[in-house]
């Protein structure tokens, strides 16, 4: 540490004179004893085991990112009242629907107009509905790239 117009070693004084002293040894933390065993006059101590930690419901829910690769499409009005639920699609080779695509949250350079009718590889979290229907399979998607 510099100070203008006071000497380095009179700055190292007033820091040592400044700071209390830390002990050097330390006790160490008590901890709940299980069982004391005793074997050829020597004292063991094993400790409680850890009681577990409380998991949240939450936890066995969430889903990890996979990338799929297929064709973008615009998502079609098959018939005339139906509205889809995103405006694309990603198609596998054979033109089935792999699931309806979320772009809110994507990364990708240029417009959306770039990727379609376009192989791509798509990252992102594949959500199932709750009937376990693979119809109605929504990507949200967090990167978007041409294969």
């Amino acid at each position: 540490m510099k100070i203008p117009g006071i000497p380095h070693n009179l700055v190292c004084k007033l820091l040592i004179l400044l700071i209390p002293a830390i002990p050097a040894v330390a006790e160490p933390p008590e901890t709940e004893v299980e069982d004391r065993v005793q074997v050829r006059d020597v004292e063991v101590v094993v400790p409680a085991s850890p009681s577990p930690l409380p998991r949240s419901e939450a936890i066995g829910q969430e889903r990890l990112a996979q990338s799929f690769e297929g064709k973008l499409l615009p998502a079609r009005n098959r018939m005339l009242f139906f509205r889809p639920p995103h405006p694309y699609q990603l198609n596998d080779s054979q033109g089935n629907r792999i699931a309806w695509v979320n772009l809110e949250n994507a990364i990708y350079t240029g417009s959306v107009g770039n990727y379609l009718q376009k192989e791509v590889v798509v990252h992102g979290v594949l959500r199932t509905p709750d009937d376990d229907s693979l119809r109605n399979n929504v990507l949200d998607v967090k990167n978007l790239r041409l294969r």
